[in-house]
C-alpha cells in the first residue's frame, strides 16, 4: 500500500516465477525499509528474525538489484556462509535472475554484526552496517555479473526487505 517502495507488483511476479510453485500462494510483507527503519543492523536484524524466506532489494544510484534468501537475516553464524540453493540474486531493471542447478560452492548468505553478504566467495552484494554503499562482484555462487552499474560501489538510496510468507498469514496480521 505504500506509493514509494522499490519492489512493485510487476516484480514480485518476476520474483515469484523462479520460484517452486509451492510458493505460489505467497505474499511479500514489507518488514523494513531504510527510509523509514534507519541505518541500524539491530533493527534490520529484529525486522527479520522470523523464520521464513526473504526479498530483499537494493535501489542505489543507478541500480535496483537484490536477493530472494532462504533464510532469516541474523548474525547466528557469526559471519560464516549458511542458507540454501534456494537463495539467488536479480537485477531488477533487467529483470534478469541468477542462480544455479548444481551450485558452484555454498556461499549464500553471510551476515556478521557489521557485514551483510549474499554470494561468494566474492558477494554478489556486500553491504555494511550504516548502509551507506552497496558493492557487488562477479560471483561464484550464482555465476552473477556485478550488479552495480559503478564496480567501486554505489551510494545507497533505499533498501527493502520483505518476509515471503503464505497470503494467509498476510491477512491475519493486516487485521
Amino acid at each position: 500500500g505504500e506509493s514509494n517502495l522499490i519492489l512493485n507488483e510487476k516484480m514480485l511476479l518476476s520474483i515469484q516465477s523462479q520460484l517452486s510453485p509451492v510458493f505460489l500462494h505467497y505474499s511479500a510483507d514489507l518488514v523494513f525499509k531504510l527510509s523509514v527503519h534507519g541505518s541500524s543492523f539491530k533493527i534490520l536484524f529484529s525486522k527479520t528474525s522470523f523464520t521464513c524466506q526473504y526479498i530483499l532489494v537494493v535501489k542505489g544510484t543507478d541500480s535496483e538489484f537484490g536477493a530472494f534468501l532462504s533464510d532469516p537475516i541474523i548474525p547466528k553464524y557469526k559471519g560464516r556462509y549458511f542458507g540454501t540453493r534456494m537463495t539467488f540474486v536479480f537485477d531488477l531493471k533487467k529483470n534478469e535472475f541468477y542462480k544455479r542447478k548444481m551450485p558452484a560452492n555454498s556461499y549464500y548468505m553471510s551476515v556478521s554484526d557489521d557485514t551483510l553478504m549474499i554470494g561468494g566467495p566474492d558477494p554478489a552484494i556486500y553491504i555494511q552496517n550504516g548502509f551507506k554503499k552497496v558493492y557487488s562482484n562477479n560471483c561464484e555462487s550464482f555465476n552473477s555479473p556485478i550488479l552495480t552499474e559503478n564496480e567501486f560501489g554505489e551510494d545507497i538510496i533505499d533498501f527493502e526487505v520483505y518476509r515471503f510468507i503464505p497470503h494467509h498469514v498476510v491477512r491475519q496480521r493486516r487485521k
